[in-house]
C-alpha cells in the first residue's frame, strides 16, 4: 500500500483502533521505530502526563523553549481544526511529510507484522518527524495513562505530572491511587519530576514513586501562589517556591487552575535552567504571557454576538473546573450551555456540574461515538435543568445565541470534538471529522 495524499493518510490511520492499553503498546511502538532508525534515541524529551491540564502545561513549556531560541517539537492530542496540529514545531507537520512518514510506517508495520493502534502510529510519526527536522528538544504529551503509553519509551530530561482525576477508569482504575500509579509510570530514575498540586491519595503515590526512583521532586503544592487578578481575558499571579520568586506573572489562559498550570510550567522551566539549558527568566515570563491554547476556557468576542466560552471539559474533574470559573467569571445571564459528551465518559458526574451553573441547555450529538441526546436530556432533568436537542451544529449555535440575547453568554463544553467544530464554524474553517 502506498498513500498519496492527506485524505488517504487519515482514512488509513482511522482503520486502526484508537488506543490499546497494554504492555504491547510499548513493544509495538519500539518495533516500528526500530525500522525507522530509532529516531527516539536522539530525542531530548520533556514528558508530560496527567488527567487535566496536559495540553496547557505542554503548550506553556513549548512556548518557553521557543522563546529561549530552541527548535522544539510539540506532540499533543487531540486536534481542534486539522490533524497535523498533533505533531508540530513552529507550525504543524506539512502534508507532504505526513504522507512520507505514514508510508515509512506502513513499510515498518509490514516488516514487523505489528498491529498498532492509531496512537502508536502517530507517536512513531512524531518521533520520526522531530528527528527529521533536527529539533533541539521535544515536549511530548502522554496519550493515556503513562506506564504503558506509547510515548513512554525514552528517558526524558524532566517529567511533569499535571492534575490527576478519574478518567478512562476502564483502563486506569477507579481510584485516584490507581490512576496516579499509571501516571507515575513516566517517572524515571534520577530524572527530576515536577507535580501539580494533587489530591492526597494521588500525591502519596507520586511522592513514593519519586523516592523509590531517586527522582528529585518539585511539588507545586509547596509553592506560594498569590492570585492577584482573574478575568475572562487571563490571570495575573505571583509565585514563591524554594529560591524561585516571580511577581506579576501574566497568562492569557483564564481560570484559577491556569495560575497553577502556569506555575507548574514555570518551575519545570527553572529546573531545566538550573540543569544547564539556556533559558532566561525573561524567556519564562514571555513564554507564559504569549502562550495561546485554543478551546480551553477560550473567550471569543464578536460584535453583535453574545460572548462565547469554549472549553473541552470532558470528564468530571474538567467539568468542575469549568463550572467554578463560569460561576466566578461569567456574570452574563443567561448562561446557555451547548453540550456533547463522548460515550466513554462519566456523563452523570459531568452533567451534575454543568447543571449547577447552566441557565439553558442545548444538547448536540457530535458523532455516533457521543451519547444519545435523550440520555443526556434525562440526566440534566435529574439535576433540575430542562434541555433540548438540536442535531445540526450551526442551528444549535443560532438558537443558543437567540436564547443568550444581548445579555447572555454561550458556553460550549463536554468534548474537544464539539469545541473544534464550533471554532471552525465561528472562524469559517472546514471541519474534519475525527
Amino acid at each position: 500500500m502506498v498513500l498519496t495524499n492527506y485524505k488517504e493518510c487519515l482514512n488509513w490511520l482511522y482503520s486502526f483502533p484508537t488506543h490499546r492499553f497494554e504492555k504491547h503498546n510499548i513493544e509495538s511502538t519500539l518495533s516500528i521505530l526500530a525500522c525507522l532508525g530509532n529516531p527516539q534515541d536522539s530525542a531530548k524529551i520533556i514528558h508530560v502526563a496527567g488527567t487535566n491540564g496536559k495540553g496547557s502545561i505542554s503548550a506553556y513549556l513549548h512556548t518557553i523553549m521557543q522563546k529561549a531560541g530552541y527548535k522544539c517539537g510539540f506532540y499533543t492530542s487531540p486536534y481542534l481544526q486539522k490533524f497535523n496540529e498533533r505533531v508540530q514545531i513552529d507550525e504543524p507537520i506539512e502534508d507532504e511529510m505526513l504522507v512520507k512518514g505514514f508510508n515509512l510506517i506502513i513499510e515498518a508495520i509490514e516488516k514487523t507484522n505489528a498491529n498498532p493502534s492509531q496512537f502508536e502510529i502517530i507517536t512513531a510519526l512524531g518521533y520520526w518527524y522531530f528527528d527529521q527536522k533536527k529539533v533541539d528538544y521535544s515536549v511530548i504529551e502522554v496519550g493515556l495513562g503513562g506506564l504503558y503509553d506509547p510515548t513512554n519509551i525514552v528517558t526524558p530530561i524532566i517529567s511533569v505530572i499535571v492534575a490527576i482525576g478519574l478518567d478512562h477508569t476502564e483502563f486506569l482504575g477507579d481510584t485516584l491511587a490507581l490512576v496516579a500509579t499509571e501516571k507515575a509510570g513516566i517517572i524515571k530514575p534520577y530524572v527530576p519530576v515536577v507535580t501539580y498540586p494533587q489530591e492526597p491519595e494521588a500525591e502519596e503515590v507520586l511522592v513514593k514513586s519519586a523516592l523509590e526512583k531517586h527522582a528529585p521532586l518539585f511539588n507545586i503544592k509547596d509553592a506560594e501562589v498569590n492570585i492577584k487578578k482573574l478575568s475572562l481575558e487571563g490571570c495575573l499571579f505571583d509565585i514563591k517556591y524554594q529560591d524561585i520568586d516571580f511577581k506579576d506573572v501574566s497568562v492569557k489562559l483564564n481560570g484559577r487552575h491556569q495560575c497553577y498550570n502556569a506555575s507548574t510550567a514555570l518551575v519545570a522551566a527553572k529546573v531545566l535552567q538550573k540543569s544547564g539549558l539556556h533559558i532566561t527568566d525573561q524567556n519564562i515570563i514571555e513564554g507564559l504571557r504569549d502562550t495561546v491554547w485554543p478551546g480551553r476556557m477560550e473567550l471569543i468576542r464578536r460584535e453583535g454576538k453574545p460572548d462565547y466560552i469554549l472549553d473541552g471539559a470532558h470528564n468530571g474533574h474538567g467539568a468542575k473546573a469549568l463550572c467554578s470559573q463560569v460561576k466566578d467569571l461569567v456574570t452574563d445571564s443567561p448562561r446557555v450551555f451547548v453540550c456533547s459528551i463522548k460515550g466513554t465518559k462519566d456523563a452523570e458526574t459531568m452533567i451534575a456540574e454543568f447543571a449547577s451553573c447552566a441557565d439553558k441547555v442545548i444538547i448536540h450529538q457530535f458523532s455516533k461515538e457521543h451519547y444519545e441526546p435523550e440520555m443526556l436530556i434525562d440526566l440534566f432533568k435529574k439535576y433540575g435543568k430542562e434541555a433540548i436537542m438540536i442535531e445540526d451544529t450551526a442551528k444549535a449555535l443560532d438558537y443558543a445565541e437567540k436564547l443568550a440575547g444581548d445579555t447572555g453568554a454561550v458556553i460550549v463544553c463536554g468534548s474537544l470534538y464539539i469545541v473544534g467544530e464550533v471554532r471552525n464554524l465561528i472562524f469559517g474553517f472546514e471541519t474534519e471529522y475525527h
